[in-house]
């Protein structure tokens, strides 16, 4: 996507401020990112006690940053001023090796601000 159209997202079913003009249809993107065997047993001990593991937590933000992007591209190709009621979801895969990262939501075009 190229930044000369910003896509709004937003969580809820509108934009406040705008008004939908038309739903375009569902937009989503995905990433997986592998998560098991960070580290060694060291990593492993710091999770089960409670500590933070910063690497983790990178990957995790890193696959949700491409699968927002992608359904940002989606929504852009597609015509679309924005995207409402996005949902992120996320699943384990391969044993807990892998993390997939999940992006949807309804694509639509806006008007003017109210």
């Amino acid at each position: 996507m190229t930044d000369e159209k910003a896509i709004i997202l937003s969580t809820t079913s509108d934009i406040p401020g705008r008004r939908i003009t038309k739903t375009i249809g569902v937009v989503s993107g995905e990433a997986v990112v592998g998560v098991g065997g960070l580290k060694g047993m060291s990593r492993a001990v710091k999770d089960v006690i409670g500590a933070r593991s910063p690497l983790h937590e990178d990957q995790v933000r890193t696959a949700r940053e491409a699968a927002v992007s992608r359904m940002r591209s989606e929504a852009e190709n597609r015509g679309a001023d924005g995207v409402v009621g996005v949902v992120v979801s996320y699943q384990s895969l391969g044993g807990g090796e892998l993390l997939l990262v999940a992006v949807e939501g309804t694509a639509v075009t806006l008007g003017e601000a109210m």
